[in-house]
């Protein structure tokens, strides 16, 4: 039996900008039907007016219960733990895999908000109640990390098929393709004609430049003249392969400096103190 079975609960069904709020007494009997509520600062005084109400009448303070929809619960959610209330956020699989088949089963924002109240009230379910700015803020800063990788990662394959057709044998040269030296170099010479064309000395600068190695620069220098010197029978001579190679390497070293940021932000706020242990 849940612990609310006592007390005055309200189930709240959660949209994007707004939200559906049933409540329902100690006894069980709706106390005020489904209504709904925007999210603003209006919105979410209104719905604390109809808290208060509730508070007046039985002389407690109710629990409040909504599933977790993305983004869309957590400005709400933390408000109503700022105003000093018992909030609690449900996994939407507790709601699907509840013996009461019909909740979630047809979206209804009225029923649904019944639905989540009865729920918490009569069905012992888990829930969470805790809401941690630093494990919040360090989530989203990650899920946005993993987003740049894959990002990331599909303009590096690109530049690999590109750089396949337009310069046979460059992928051989470096380890990394886009490591400093080489992209440094692919931003000047994209083709092995450019490299057969380029003076010896502004090639191994413009290596030397990023990797700081001068016998390694010498060696790659005459790693790319031989290749370029079979490429060149073997290329796809296209000014659009130049351009899309130029376009891929902006877009990583532009992800790059976001992943960066991103990186330190996220050193910076585990090592803050401030993480508090999940509950």
């Amino acid at each position: 039996m849940s612990k609310y079975y006592d007390k005055a609960v309200i189930g709240i069904d959660v949209a994007s900008e707004f939200s559906v709020a049933t409540i329902l007494a100690p006894n069980g009997y709706v106390f005020k039907k489904a209504f709904k509520f925007n999210h603003n600062l209006s919105g979410f005084k209104y719905f604390l007016e109809e808290i208060k109400k509730v508070e007046n009448e039985f002389s407690m303070k109710p629990a409040i219960f909504m599933e977790s929809t993305g983004i869309y619960h957590s400005t709400l959610f933390y408000f109503l733990l700022k105003n000093n209330y018992e909030a609690f956020i449900i996994n939407p699989l507790i709601t699907n895999s509840n013996k009461n088949k019909d909740i979630r089963k047809v979206k209804n924002d009225k029923k649904d908000s019944l639905n989540i109240a009865k729920l918490a009230k009569y069905e012992d379910i888990k829930a969470y109640s805790y809401f941690d700015i630093s494990i919040f803020s360090l989530k989203s800063l990650c899920r946005d990390y993993y987003k740049l990788i894959d990002v990331r990662t599909t303009f590096k394959l690109k530049l690999n098929s590109d750089l396949r057709m337009i310069f046979p044998g460059y992928n051989k040269i470096f380890s990394d393709k886009t490591s400093l030296s080489s992209l440094a170099l692919l931003k000047k010479y994209q083709s092995p004609n450019d490299i057969l064309k380029a003076p010896k000395e502004d090639i191994i600068k413009i290596i030397y430049s990023a990797s700081k190695k001068e016998s390694w620069s010498h060696q790659i220098y005459y790693k790319l003249l031989k290749s370029a010197s079979e490429a060149v029978e073997l290329t796809i001579p296209s000014s659009a392969l130049c351009v899309r190679i130029l376009n891929s390497i902006s877009m990583i070293e532009t992800l790059n400096e976001q992943i960066k940021i991103l990186t330190d932000e996220i050193e910076k706020l585990a090592n803050s103190g401030t993480l508090l242990k999940s509950k």
